[in-house]
């Protein structure tokens, strides 16, 4: 799970470098249908983020049922006295 929330965080950095993009072009003029740069940046981050807390809840879910399993941490397998 976790290189999914380090892949998570790369959409989110390539979403953002696209969304600088965007901006650059808008303030120089490039014809974008009106309203379409703000939805894309929008709708790309926030899906990114949502994926990114499903990944974090995912964690957690993980270790609970790990703890929930009561299995001992250590196995000893002879004693020598």
């Amino acid at each position: 799970m976790n290189i999914l929330m380090y892949i998570v965080i790369g959409r989110m950095f390539s979403y953002e470098r696209y969304l600088i993009y965007v901006i650059i072009g808008r303030i120089s003029g490039a014809s974008f249908v009106s309203g379409w740069a703000s939805i894309i940046a929008f709708v790309c981050f926030l899906g990114s983020f949502q994926i990114l807390c499903i990944g974090i809840i995912g964690e957690y879910i993980s270790k609970i049922y790990i703890e929930t399993k009561h299995r001992p941490k250590y196995n000893i397998d002879e004693i020598i006295w």
